[in-house]
């Protein structure tokens, strides 16, 4: 709402913050069915034209307690219920996956490019290492598996998401002890050479990008990287 207000708003956005303040109180939160005023006062706020009706009733002593009580309890309901609705959308789009324990799993990790873009190090599709065994079922859905990983770095208690059942394709498959892994499960992908290389025009300037194809990634998940960056992290590569 903020962010809409400055757009509309520009320079003079800060004159108003009073009155974005009162627009977002007084609107009415889906998950709670009421606005934030009326939850935290328990009455609706009045219209800024009406602020001296005298008429109104003032709560005081055990009737505030309790009509807080009140809402309090009203809120929690309806938000237990919002809760449960966006948990029965997202479990339409999962499968239950339950292990049993000396399964054998293959745990995910999320291989790095060496090079950043925008502060960010970027990412290529998961990758599983090689299969170990479950060990024991801490949870609905976490585990712990007998891995020779670091203990100080890699954990050994992993959520559901992040372990696959073995089966015999190796195709996703990398050996632990080639990696450095680091304590977020991620590793950081070696290039291996450079395939290709192009000029890009960017309005009055033009770009050098390499093709570069990384270790444990076939041609078809090469990627276009600037050829600067690639002379600053990997000068071996281009010389």
């Amino acid at each position: 709402m903020l962010r809409a207000c400055i757009n509309d708003f520009q320079n003079g956005w800060s004159k108003y913050l009073h009155s974005i303040d009162f627009a977002y109180n007084n609107s009415y939160q889906t998950s709670i069915r009421m606005t934030l005023y009326d939850a935290l006062y328990g009455r609706p706020c009045r219209s800024p034209t009406c602020w001296l009706d005298k008429e109104d009733k003032v709560l005081l002593g055990p009737e505030i307690i309790a009509e807080t009580n009140n809402k309090i309890q009203i809120i929690q309901n309806r938000l237990k219920i919002a809760q449960s609705c966006q948990k029965t959308c997202a479990d339409s789009g999962r499968k239950s996956s339950k292990l049993q324990v000396d399964e054998l799993v293959l745990l995910k990790l999320s291989p790095m490019k060496g090079i950043q873009r925008f502060g960010k190090k970027e990412k290529f599709a998961p990758r599983f290492i090689c299969p170990f065994s479950v060990a024991e079922r801490i949870g609905e859905t976490t585990y712990r598996i007998d891995h020779p990983l670091a203990p100080e770095k890699i954990h050994d208690v992993f959520h559901v998401s992040m372990l696959k059942k073995y089966k015999p394709d190796s195709s996703h498959i990398i050996q632990w002890n080639d990696l450095y892994l680091e304590p977020n499960s991620s590793y950081q992908e070696q290039p291996t050479r450079i395939l290709n290389n192009k000029i890009q025009q960017l309005r009055n300037r033009q770009m050098e990008f390499v093709k570069v194809l990384w270790q444990h990634h076939s041609t078809e998940e090469a990627t276009w990287e600037l050829k600067s960056e690639m002379q600053k992290s990997y000068p071996h590569l281009l010389i």
